[in-house]
């Protein structure tokens, strides 16, 4: 079995880097978000168009509709992840300097391991 890891800054919230295409972004693991999300700003940048909409619900927050992209060709170390849905909403506020939060739905077909110790993610296939 393959196994993949991608290292965060010890004593923080797992940001890992990721590649989409020939790009490389900071990207929160988030296994309590089913849904990820990505920042307009990157959406941009990647030159990608909306597929859809979707209600959405943060934490604290009630229901709110984000528009819907496909992300496709994502990268994390060798483990590509299945295409995914994304919700497009600022994630600046967050003051993680961010700019994509991979959710349970990016992250399926995998099984992850958060060594907190090593500061680790691990992908087992």
């Amino acid at each position: 079995m393959p196994r993949n890891w991608a290292p965060f800054p010890p004593f923080t919230l797992p940001v890992i880097a990721v590649r989409i295409g020939n790009r490389i972004v900071r990207a929160l693991a988030d296994t309590g978000a089913a849904q990820s999300l990505i920042d307009p700003r990157l959406v941009h940048q990647l030159g990608l168009t909306a597929v859809g909409t979707q209600q959405i619900v943060g934490l604290g927050t009630t229901p709110f509709p984000v528009r819907l992209v496909t992300l496709d060709n994502v990268m994390i170390g060798r483990c590509p992840l299945h295409p995914c849905t994304a919700g497009i909403t600022d994630l600046a506020h967050l003051r993680l300097g961010i700019q994509l939060v991979l959710g349970i739905n990016a992250l399926r077909g995998y099984r992850l391991q958060f060594d907190l110790a090593e500061s680790r993610m691990y992908l087992l296939a």
